[in-house]
């Protein structure tokens, strides 16, 4: 095996994310709600260039169970892991800043995005560099910690700690059909 684990450490981090949000989507209750996408979304994307849709088929993340689909309805999910790289590259939003290479994270943003847009749901970037916390990329400007981006996208980007967002977004918030403001709870765990 190369050095980091490749490939399979990606897909071991992906199971252990869609058991977090099976958990978080149940409150605690199953864990087998959302699992891996079939290939990371590859037959979607496969038959997209050809102008065929693919139910169910986007991204990293699909609901097994009937009960996650209101939120494969409103999100795509792409998943993300290791990317610490060097100062040429990898997930590090400073990279830009300093003018010493490109983040990896603004392509993946850009590539999921497309997807996004073009099934028309709402992008979340989910990733962990080695030896850190599991973060989120998100449109929305909550009141969490976060680092906010400024890019030549339309919108800015907010990146939270995974599990303070899931903390603070109810599930309920995307159980329905027309989405109301979403209403935060006032302290973190």
């Amino acid at each position: 095996m190369r050095r980091g684990g490749g490939s399979s450490k990606g897909s071991s981090f992906e199971r252990e994310v869609c058991k977090q949000l099976s958990l978080w989507w149940t409150k605690g209750e199953r864990e087998d709600i959302f699992w891996r996408t079939a290939g990371s979304g590859a037959r979607a994307t496969t038959r997209a260039k050809s102008g065929k849709t693919t139910a169910r088929s986007y991204g990293d993340v699909i609901a097994i169970d009937p009960i996650g689909d209101p939120l494969i309805k409103e999100v795509t999910i792409e998943i993300k892991r290791g990317y610490n790289g060097n100062k040429s590259s990898g997930i590090d939003p400073l990279y830009n800043l300093d003018g010493k290479g490109d983040d990896l994270l603004l392509g993946f943003w850009s590539k999921l995005l497309g997807m996004a847009q073009e099934i028309g749901t709402e992008p979340w970037l989910i990733f962990q560099r080695d030896r850190c916390s599991r973060c989120i990329v998100y449109k929305e400007k909550l009141t969490l910690p976060r680092i906010e981006l400024h890019t030549q996208f339309d919108d800015d980007l907010y990146i939270y700690n995974l599990d303070r967002f899931l903390w603070a977004s109810p599930p309920e918030f995307y159980m329905k059909k027309e989405l109301p403001p979403l209403t935060l709870k006032s302290r973190e765990p």
